[in-house]
């Protein structure tokens, strides 16, 4: 069956903008390239329960730039980085944005599966104070512009968002392109550095777990060991030949030379 794509209604009407970076603009389908969304129940595979003790001392508030965020310190601290930048490129647009919310422990709307937001490694982001209304395949300019900074340090974005399957052949689109989270190659990339270290469960998803060498005692192959598979069994093989009957006079002289200690003992 060929697969449909059809417009969903959007959450509501569109702000008007207030500047040219809340003007809505088109979309970039292929925004994303080369990174992956990671969906909550890997994350939570990860990073283990977003209210958990272990999580607590690394959720940190921070000033990013151009407004505070609390999060997941990595990813508050990739958050400086990219703030850093826009700065510089588009110093008017840095000026313009604000953060509504960045760790808030929830599930994802109209679904059982958590959210990112839940452990902070996603951001919502205005422009002007202008909310960016989902579902429209639409977004705010400036969240475009920011978009490349975003993917470039490694995070995934919500504007670009796969369509959601609705029915059987039919995919309803997903966009939220006020929304950015940390990629699963981001975290794949935390966790491979060491820097997820104390929060690595005792079982890994498959996806992260290192093949244990295995410990089993192998089976001696007979047949082999006649068939001098052996490195040495070759060289072996050849000494006994030869000296089968040395080995034999040998076996013999040492079993005279103890009975002679033990009758001299007595």
């Amino acid at each position: 069956m060929t697969s449909k794509r059809i417009a969903r209604p959007p959450e509501g009407t569109q702000a008007a903008a207030k500047s040219k970076y809340s003007e809505l603009h088109d979309i970039d389908p292929n925004a994303n390239n080369g990174l992956q969304n990671a969906s909550g129940s890997f994350v939570a595979k990860l990073l283990g329960d977003p209210t958990s003790d272990k999580i607590k001392p690394l959720i940190k508030l921070a000033d990013v730039g151009p407004f505070k965020a609390e999060g997941f310190k990595f990813a508050v601290e990739s958050l400086k980085l990219i703030m850093s930048e826009v700065e510089v490129k588009y110093p008017e647009l840095y000026s313009r944005i604000t953060n509504d919310g960045m760790r808030v422990v929830r599930k994802i709307k109209g679904s059982s599966s958590p959210s990112l937001h839940s452990w902070g490694i996603a951001i919502d982001i205005r422009v002007d104070k202008i909310k960016d209304v989902r579902f429209n395949d639409k977004a705010l300019y400036g969240l475009t512009l920011l978009a490349p900074i975003f993917h470039k340090h490694g995070w995934y974005w919500g504007g670009a968002f796969r369509d959601k399957q609705k029915e059987k052949g039919v995919y309803w689109s997903n966009e939220d392109a006020m929304h950015f989270e940390v990629s699963k190659n981001k975290l794949l990339e935390w966790q491979n550095t060491g820097l997820l270290k104390s929060l690595i469960p005792a079982k890994l998803p498959p996806a992260l777990a290192v093949p244990k060498p295995s410990t089993s005692k192998k089976k001696v192959n007979k047949k082999a060991e006649n068939g001098l598979k052996h490195p040495l069994a070759a060289e072996t093989s050849a000494w006994h030949q030869k000296d089968h009957y040395n080995t034999k006079r040998w076996n013999i002289a040492s079993r005279l030379y103890s009975l002679h200690r033990f009758l001299r003992e007595d």
